[in-house]
């Protein structure tokens, strides 16, 4: 009668022995990776989670945890875009196991926090880090080492950083909000030390630490009255440096990549100090950076296997990049030719590495990535040319040419597909060859954020032109002076931009220009530009001699998608024109919708003025052109806010790119829709670059507010020239030309009506899909002929 009972209760015993037992082995594996990401083993870390993965025995929470694991993985090689998705796995594991409101989702909102502080996205990551605080309040010991809470408390403190940095330079607002963190971290090393945590999460830590005091360093020694504190961040910012620098050298070889890290941080904070509080700061500096490449093992002759080797790729690009910078003062300061030789040698490392991301990364925004830290090495590959020019040695116009093109929206080019966007870039003599007696390629470009450049490519020579001034204050004061009319400032800026620009290029014989923007200068209205002073004295915006009246110009996003013979289509319209809500804060817009309503009644295609829009349909349509007549909602310093006001629905920059878009041409009539965030080293991050991203070929935007009853008028025009025939590009030319023939008088011929459309992309011809009846008439007619007199010689040959 015992036996049954017996029997049950070795059963349970068995099971209860088999859960332990493969609970511990869960623990021994996550060991196991940690350790292989500490170590910098990422290619076997990634291994074994994708093993375990495959394994259907493991529970939910280590699949959660394995998956948090394989984001780290993505994110030590600087790939967060691909640690999002795998995070975002973790997360949804996460919320199946516990009830919302546990404390071990604090986890899912820490990951997103971290994702978007390392995408600079300050609000998102402190309100994903807000969430988290909200799960970690009054916590035990033991919950707090369950889910590693020290980990927890630096990402949070990461955020709070990231958030004063929007917030004003001043000290007296930065110093509250880093006092916080540096308890913060002071918290998490505490912790760490009481419950002795793996050594190397509290290296990092203090590693993080010394970064927190490092940023309060210039903003202490260039606050008057607080130079003492700036000697105390520098001092502190060290002593926290140099405490991780002890555990990583406890811990690893001489050749680790934390170690490298922190020895490149550890030269920044030397770096930052006025060279009147410490003239050896260069030499101190480089002797960091140098230890830092020494760390990550590299010599004057490092090789590409040794390089894809390095987990953290994107570091170390960091690392070359400001070493770069440092070495570029100190150079300018000597003129010593050592400094130059090390510069090219760096240089050579930082497009091999960069070349290897791009190879390496599954992202397909990675440029733009770089871009946002500054970090795409050709900037200074045409730097070095330029020195190379002026010291007297070989330089190469090809290989400055060849840079630019990597400088200038590479992800669009390379992810492109079809003959249309080639993903090899343009040789300077394969773009000569294209060009046409009297026409000129303009490629614009600044390096350093110190000089700009204008390359002018004639068929048979090159010309470089360099400005020393900065533009950015020139092309704000332009606009402003277009923007809120003001005609004297106005002229003034008109015309000493263009001479500044291109007064010293001979454009005798040009009448066709092909302009490639770079940066800041994507803001510039060209067509508004005055040439000479002629006319001006007459106080009539209708008598200028405006850029637009010598030039006839197209706008291209980058050399390597120049082609100078425009494609062909047929013409087909879809344009949208949502009616307002009603009782909404947007005004409504009669002469867009007039628009619409004649486009439909002169065949032009089809109208959609309804207050609903469906997105996906848009997207689909097979017209060859979309034009959006809308409300724009624009965050020109935060690109990922802004939207389209089309009715009920809102269109995101962030939506755009995960579509594909069937149409070739999209026009967006709507308020500063050309706007968005100047990458120095890669465009403009905005809804152009979506839509072509989305696959358009051309977009049409505005560079400030429309005034709505002109740019319909203008809109219409353009629509007129284009099914006669004319390209894209004359289309638009012939349109503002109209508009400003047309004028009653000089306030309304000013360049804010007509100025701020910018057409930007490949020139596009297009035939006219729908024919006019009489024509239809006509061809049923020579049918009917053709017909008949086939049948007629058929009766009589019977």
């Amino acid at each position: 009668m015992l036996k049954f009972p017996v029997f049950v209760l070795i059963c349970f015993w068995s099971l209860f022995f088999h859960e332990i037992n493969a609970q511990i082995e869960e623990v021994q594996h996550s060991a196991r990776i940690n350790q292989l990401l500490f170590s910098g083993q990422l290619v076997d870390a990634e291994s074994e989670i994708q093993k375990l993965l495959a394994d259907t025995s493991v529970s939910t929470a280590f699949q959660s945890e394995l998956y948090t694991l394989r984001g780290f993985v993505y994110k030590i090689r600087g790939d967060v875009e691909q640690a999002l998705v795998y995070w975002k796995k973790a997360n949804a594991l996460r919320n199946q196991l516990y009830k919302k409101g546990d404390y071990r989702l604090a986890w899912n909102y820490a990951l997103l926090s971290s994702y978007h502080y390392e995408k600079i996205h300050h609000l998102q990551a402190k309100a994903f880090a807000d969430s988290c605080r909200l799960l970690i309040q009054n916590l035990t010991t033991e919950q707090q080492l369950e889910i590693d809470i020290y980990r927890i408390w630096n990402i949070l403190a990461q955020s709070d950083k990231l958030l004063a940095t929007y917030d004003g330079y001043e000290y007296d607002k930065w110093h509250p909000v880093y006092s916080e963190v540096w308890r913060l971290y002071e918290r998490s090393v505490e912790f760490q030390l009481a419950h002795q945590t793996p050594r190397h999460h509290l290296a990092k830590t203090y590693h993080l630490l010394g970064n927190a005091y490092q940023d309060m360093i210039g903003r202490g020694y260039q606050t008057p009255g607080k130079e003492q504190e700036g000697e105390q961040f520098f001092a502190s910012a060290n002593k926290y440096y140099n405490r991780a620098l002890n555990i990583w050298a406890e811990l690893y070889d001489d050749t680790h990549y934390e170690k490298a890290l922190t020895h490149f941080v550890q030269a920044m904070s030397y770096w930052r100090v006025p060279i009147e509080r410490q003239p050896e700061k260069y030499s101190a500096s480089n002797k960091h950076f140098e230890k830092a490449l020494n760390a990550w093992g590299i010599s004057d002759s490092t090789n590409e296997e040794l390089l894809r080797a390095i987990p953290n790729k994107i570091d170390l690009l960091m690392c070359l990049r400001v070493y770069s910078v440092n070495l570029i003062d100190v150079f300018h300061q000597t003129e010593n030719p050592e400094y130059f030789d090390r510069l090219i040698q760096l240089n050579t490392i930082a497009t091999s590495l960069w070349k290897i991301i791009h190879g390496e990364f599954t992202s397909k925004h990675i440029n733009q990535y770089l871009a946002t830290y500054h970090l795409i090495p050709y900037n200074l590959t045409y730097y070095l040319e330029l020195e190379k020019q002026r010291l007297g040695r070989d330089f190469s116009l090809e290989k400055m040419f060849s840079a630019n093109q990597r400088l200038k929206y590479f992800d669009l080019i390379k992810y492109s597909d079809g003959e249309t966007r080639p993903k090899t870039h343009l040789s300077l003599q394969q773009l000569q060859q294209q060009l046409k007696p009297g026409e000129c390629f303009l490629d614009l470009f600044l390096y350093l954020s110190k000089q700009n450049i204008v390359m002018a490519i004639f068929p048979d020579t090159v010309v470089t032109h360099s400005l020393p001034f900065p533009i950015r204050p020139r092309i704000k004061s332009l606009n402003a002076s277009i923007i809120n009319p003001d005609y004297n400032s106005y002229c003034e800026n008109a015309l000493s931009l263009y001479a500044d620009m291109f007064g010293e290029i001979d454009f005798t014989g040009i009448n066709k220009l092909y302009i490639c923007p770079y940066g800041e200068t994507n803001n510039i209205p060209f067509d508004a530009l005055l040439c000479s002073d002629e006319g001006i004295d007459s106080k009539d915006y209708r008598k200028l001699d405006y850029f637009i009246n010598r030039f006839e110009t197209e706008y291209v996003l980058s050399s390597a998608t120049f082609q100078s013979k425009p494609d062909t289509m047929p013409f087909s319209l879809a344009l949208y024109a949502p009616a307002a809500l009603a009782n909404s804060s947007f005004s409504e817009l009669p002469f867009s919708r007039q628009l619409a309503k004649t486009a439909e009644q002169q065949k032009w295609g089809k109208a959609f003025t309804d207050s609903v829009i469906d997105i996906a349909q848009l997207f689909n349509t097979p017209a060859s052109v979309v034009h959006l007549s809308t409300h724009g909602l624009i965050e020109p310093d935060h690109s990922e806010y802004s939207e389209l006001v089309l009715g009920h629905t809102r269109l995101r920059l962030n939506e755009v790119y995960q579509h594909k878009i069937n149409s070739h041409l999209v026009v967006l009539n709507a308020c500063n829709s050309s706007r968005g965030i100047v990458f120095t080293d890669d465009g403009v991050h905005g809804f152009t670059r979506a839509f072509f991203s989305a696959g358009a070929r051309s977009v049409l935007s505005n560079l400030w507010e429309v005034d709505d009853k002109t740019s319909n008028r203008i809109m219409g025009e353009f629509y007129q020239h284009l099914r006669q025939g004319e390209t894209s590009s004359s289309a638009l030319r012939q349109a503002k030309h109209a508009h400003i023939a047309q004028a009653a008088n000089s306030n309304q011929a000013a360049p804010y009506y007509w100025a701020g459309h910018w057409l930007v992309g490949r020139d596009i011809v297009f035939e006219s899909e729908v024919l006019s009846e009489p024509f239809r008439f006509w061809q049923m007619a020579a049918v009917g002929l053709i017909v008949a007199i086939t049948l007629g010689i058929w009766w009589r040959k019977r």
